[in-house]
Formats: C-alpha cells, structure tokens, sequence
C-alpha cells in the first residue's frame, strides 16, 4: 500500500468568519487545488485532477489540524465540526471548532494576524500518471487518491519536504522508461547531485 504523503500548498485561501454572538466561528480555505501544476522537490511536477477524491469524499475521517500537530486536532468530520467538499477549483473544506481551547483560540488568532498563512493536505495516492518531458521535469498527475487523513492551516506557505513516496515512484516510472531516456537521465541524476551539494 502507498504511504502518506504531504503537500503544502502556495497561496491558498486561509480565512475566518466574522465573530458573532450568535454563532461559532468558522475557519474555511482551499486545501486541495486541481489542475494546478506544482514542483515538487526540484525533481518533477505534479498536478491533482478534478475527481481525485470522488471515491473516498463520502466515507473520509478526515482531521483539521494546525501545522499537521496530531496534539493540535481543531476540528474533523466524524463529529460534524469539520465539513470537506469537492468544488470546480478543488477540495475546500469549512471547520467550525466546537471546543473552546486554547489551540482553537491561537489558531483563530494567527491565521487573522497572517502568522497561519496557507493550507496543508496529507494524502495517498491510488492512481497515478506519469509523462516525461523534454522541455520540463517529469509530470505526476493524481487521477485518483484512496485517503484525505488530514487538512491543516500552517505557517509556511511552500511545499513541504515530505516527499519521499513521491521520489520512489518517479524512479520507478524512470526505471520503466530507462532504456529509451538512458543518457537523460543519467544527466539529470548528476546534475542532481551537484544541486545537493
């Protein structure tokens, strides 16, 4: 089975409903955006498709968490405080968290003070494509995902590097197209390494 992976996403809405007496707040955002083209690692691109989470959208437990802390848990959906939906731009999701702690509280805080600037997702894949290109990295894209654990509002707003899984199945679709790409690809691995040094 995949493992989980975690993707931090550039730009995508963080917002906090007005307060009122009246009713709670909520805190909604754009966890998943489709069709749009990320680099991953420096190593290839990759771009969720509209749909990729058709098949486990009804049945997720999916938790709201800040900075994907599992001791920072704000909201999920088996208890009806954390609501996650498919829309034309993506997976949106909209927490309204019932308790009144203190990580509810500074969450709230942060994100209307901009030090909680962007939106996390953990995900595993169940489908996937893979393209080479001779003009760009390789492009990964999810067609189908089997799980959505967990949507986290975060502090740094640039893709994680939680990407190891990934890694693995680029080179696996590498080894699979090596024959026709060898001298590429040996190119690419050196330039690689002198990149990390």
């Amino acid at each position: 089975m995949n493992k989980i992976e975690t993707r931090i996403n550039v730009g995508t809405e963080v917002r906090v409903s007005e307060e009122r007496d009246d009713e709670p707040r909520t805190i909604t955002g754009l966890a998943v955006p489709y069709d749009k083209v990320a680099v991953i690692a420096g190593m290839f691109r990759e771009v969720f498709r509209p749909g990729a989470f058709d098949d486990v959208l009804p049945e997720l437990d999916t938790v709201y968490l800040r900075n994907h802390d599992r001791d920072s848990l704000l909201a999920r959906t088996s208890n009806g405080t954390l609501k996650v939906s498919d829309s034309p731009e993506g997976i949106r999701y909209k927490a309204t968290p019932a308790a009144d702690t203190t990580v509810v509280r500074d969450t709230i805080a942060d994100i209307e003070a901009g030090n909680l600037v962007g939106n996390s997702f953990a995900f595993r894949i169940k489908t996937e494509k893979w393209t080479e290109s001779e003009d760009d990295l390789p492009l990964r894209e999810v067609l189908e995902a089997d799980a959505l654990p967990d949507v986290s509002v975060v502090t740094d707003p640039a893709y994680g590097a939680d990407t190891t899984v990934a890694l693995r199945s680029l080179e696996t679709f590498q080894r699979t197209t090596f024959d026709d790409h060898a001298g590429e690809f040996a190119k690419r691995e050196r330039d690689l390494y002198f990149l990390e040094r």
